[in-house]
């Protein structure tokens, strides 16, 4: 059997039957859109995602999953996963910061995080942040581009990583990343200008 061609109700059925090479697939199809809405949640509690954060809450939605919440999901059409999927994980998140209303994360710092002189100051971080949160304001991809912006900046993840958190190609990217460092460097003082 090709699990890659069951439909979104066909997979859930046999990932709900305990099926393995199922759950296998389901991971294949949502891992990413899970990961990407636990970043997106993390910052709407104003913290800055991290990779282990992020495994850790991605695991605690899979438990969700495995429990009772994936038997509750009624495919009304194929797309109608993400909805679900999305407000799962966002829950998980808001559940981790409400249990511990004043958890502080640890900060990761990979060694090979890209311009680490332009972001060793975590106060220039957060000013370029508000910087992008003003200048985004209103547009429809606010929340993706300053997240991505902190996964490449602050989090070390490399342009290619996040294309695929996004589903996106390498350049499109290079060139959102390149458009916010001109905003920052419009708006932000000449001592403050970051670097790509």
């Amino acid at each position: 059997m090709d699990y890659g061609k069951l439909s979104i109700q066909e997979l859930i059925d046999r990932c709900i039957a305990r099926d393995e090479r199922a759950w296998d697939e389901f991971l294949r199809r949502f891992d990413k859109h899970i990961g990407i809405t636990c970043a997106s949640s993390i910052r709407k509690h104003r913290r800055q995602p991290t990779k282990s954060l992020i495994c850790d809450l991605k695991q605690n939605t899979y438990k969700k999953l495995c429990g009772k919440a994936l038997w509750a999901f009624k495919c009304t059409h194929e797309k109608a996963i993400y909805g679900f999927l999305a407000t799962t994980t966002s829950n998980i998140v808001h559940d981790y910061y409400r249990d511990s209303e004043n958890r502080i994360e640890p900060i990761e710092l990979p060694p090979d995080l890209p311009s680490p002189d332009s972001m060793k100051n975590r106060g220039i971080f957060r000013d370029a942040l508000a910087c992008l949160d003003r200048a985004l304001d209103g547009e429809v991809n606010h929340d993706r581009d300053i997240t991505m912006f902190s996964l490449f900046y602050w989090q070390g993840y490399r342009a290619r990583e996040i294309a695929e958190l996004n589903r996106l190609k390498v350049r499109q990217v290079e060139n959102i990343l390149l458009r916010l460092i001109g905003i920052l460097r419009r708006n932000m003082n000449p001592d403050k200008k970051l670097s790509p």
